[in-house]
């Protein structure tokens, strides 16, 4: 496997991060097709707005060869004091993806490696993020980067009157 880089994102990246943004999509509706639709969720309008954020909203991507096979789309929360809960702030990583044919070279460690080092620049006192159930594989990854849940989200499914 050649030297993987991970940096930035810039507005020329935006076909390849597509591409994964439509590996993601498609991997959701196949699991849950209630939920998802086979749609990248992202144009290239909504992509350049990203990049008009990032310092509040980082896009980093990973290279190898010149050709994108991850990213990661994160962004700086602050949450405010309420009664019951403290005030702090969070790097919430709100997207993940490795190009299927370069999973286990360790790209996605190497992505969370760069969040994690963000979040310490940012001052932020947790690394968050959420992940569907029926993503198995997503679930033991980062659990092996020390991830553990804080809440659960439980869902009933509702018969229809037809």
């Amino acid at each position: 496997m050649s030297d993987i880089t991970i940096r930035s994102a810039v507005k020329e990246d935006y076909p390849g991060v597509h591409q994964l943004l439509r590996q993601i999509a498609e991997l959701h509706a196949e699991w849950r097709p209630d939920l998802f639709l086979p749609n990248a969720k992202l144009s290239v309008i909504g992509y350049r707005k990203c990049l008009k954020k990032a310092k509040q909203n980082p896009v980093l991507v990973a290279v190898m060869d010149g050709i994108i096979v991850g990213h990661l789309f994160a962004k700086i929360v602050h949450i405010k004091q309420m009664p019951h809960i403290k005030k702090r702030r969070v790097l919430y990583v709100g997207d993940l993806c490795v190009d299927g044919t370069c999973r286990g070279y360790g790209i996605g460690r190497r992505l969370m490696e760069e969040a994690q080092r963000l979040a310490h620049a940012h001052h932020c006192e947790t690394l968050e993020l959420n992940v569907y159930q029926c993503n198995e594989s997503a679930v033991k990854f980062y659990e092996r980067l020390g991830f553990a849940p804080q809440r659960l989200t439980l869902e009933k499914r509702l018969e229809r009157d037809v």
